[in-house]
């Protein structure tokens, strides 16, 4: 029999919610707590652990309001569960942000996750059960100002467990018009049709890795460039979208330092209505891996994520 142990886990939501509603200020917070006694089992081999308790928790708190948002998150993870990378380790404050919003636009600053299109330039997320918090720490500008377009820009360092890349800076813009807001025969026959384009920059200073068996060093790129074009079309209970993404010369551990360019592309149609829904995509990727470290491997530091090419 199995002896590592699951002790509790819990989630709290929206503790001390609806304070000060009659200034239009609003509170709300969340915990969640994960834990693991571990023990020894040789019958099974698992894994010796040094730490009597193992627990990964997180506590979120926000104020919103009409023209400012606020909000942080407490994270303790000094003794993580078993399965997360060694880098996991540490405990402390590493989310915090603060949002202006006015008349169609809105400026955050602090921490904060982004995404262009599909995600192919630019996916920042936190799924906390894979370990995963990419997170950019720096400014982002949403302006939806003019009928029928978005526009987008942001600027950062990315987030890498509890370390930030002091010298590696991401940046990019993102402009996304929807036809139909100016046309009413359009909107009449239940048409929506949207077209976006992306860019992403990375800024890296260069590293010494060497060339395999010599003791000559690469000429790595300071500066990669991403792209990304798409349009979409709805019509009632149909979608098609068309998406395609290029990137410059990225070395990395991910492509074994070559200086291939990166491509991926990708046509999904779908339709659903009540009781009925089909998916059909086409899909292809090649060189596509985006770090803001390109020496760094597993689920860290990624820029960008790309969808699964598999459905299970």
């Amino acid at each position: 029999m199995a002896k590592k142990l699951l002790i509790a886990v819990f989630t709290l939501v929206s503790l001390g919610a609806a304070a000060q509603e009659d200034k239009g200020i609003t509170f709300h917070g969340s915990v969640q707590s994960d834990w693991l006694v571990p023990q020894d089992d040789s019958s099974i081999g698992t894994e010796h652990s040094k730490d009597a308790v193992l627990t990964n928790t997180y506590v979120d708190l926000m104020m919103q309001s009409k023209y400012v948002d606020a909000g942080a998150r407490f994270e303790y993870l000094e003794h993580p569960l078993q399965g997360f990378e060694p880098d996991f380790k540490g405990w402390g404050v590493p989310h915090i942000y603060l949002k202006g919003k006015i008349d169609g636009a809105d400026l955050t600053v602090g921490s904060f996750y982004e995404q262009f299109g599909s995600g192919f330039i630019l996916r920042t997320y936190e799924e906390r059960s894979l370990g995963i918090d990419n997170s950019l720490l720096g400014a982002r500008l949403h302006v939806d100002k003019v009928k029928g377009l978005r526009l987008k820009a942001v600027g950062g360092l990315q987030r890498r467990y509890w370390d930030w890349a002091n010298d590696n800076w991401v940046y990019g813009a993102d402009a996304e018009i929807n036809f139909d807001q100016y046309s009413r025969k359009m909107q009449e026959h239940g048409i929506v049709w949207t077209l976006g384009g992306s860019w992403v920059g990375k800024h890296e200073l260069a590293s010494d890795i060497l060339i395999s068996g010599t003791n000559y060093k690469l000429n790595l790129p300071q500066n990669t460039n991403a792209f990304d074009v798409r349009t979409q079309l709805q019509k009632n209970n149909f979608s098609l979208l068309a998406e395609y993404a290029w990137k410059d010369q990225d070395p990395s551990f991910d492509n074994t330092y070559t200086y291939h360019r990166g491509q991926t592309a990708m046509l999904s149609a779908s339709y659903s209505r009540k009781g009925l829904s089909a998916l059909a995509q086409v899909k292809r990727s090649e060189n596509m891996g985006f770090r803001s470290q390109r020496s760094m491997n597993g689920v860290s530091a990624f820029i960008n994520n790309m969808p699964t090419f598999t459905y299970e």
